[in-house]
């Protein structure tokens, strides 16, 4: 039997801040207009993951918006999550167009 593997990068996303690793080396802002799914993809990824962390309220509803411009440019479907304290948060990551809420 052949075993399939797919290409799903995690990255994480603090501050409007893109990040490889949760060591924090940073790859890409919001700034750069996102591209971080245009990177991936470009590479070979079948998807894309992305966790968002999030001291606040305010962090969280900027990092929302960062979530958008990924999913906008992507090529690839976008799984996106992290904080998580309530149902209306699976909404949020849902309502940025991600094909699922982690």
């Amino acid at each position: 039997m052949m075993q399939i593997s797919k290409k799903i990068p995690v990255i994480y996303l603090k501050d409007g801040t893109v990040y490889e690793d949760e060591a924090c080396s940073v790859i890409f802002t919001c700034e750069d207009g996102c591209s971080a799914s245009v990177y991936y993809s470009n590479q070979g990824a079948e998807s894309l993951a992305i966790i968002e962390k999030s001291d606040s309220e305010l962090d969280h509803e900027r990092n929302i918006g960062c979530i958008k411009n990924l999913v906008f440019e992507a090529e690839i479907p976008v799984y996106a999550g992290g904080s998580v304290k309530r149902f209306e948060d699976v909404k949020k990551y849902l309502y940025t167009g991600a094909d699922k809420a982690l």
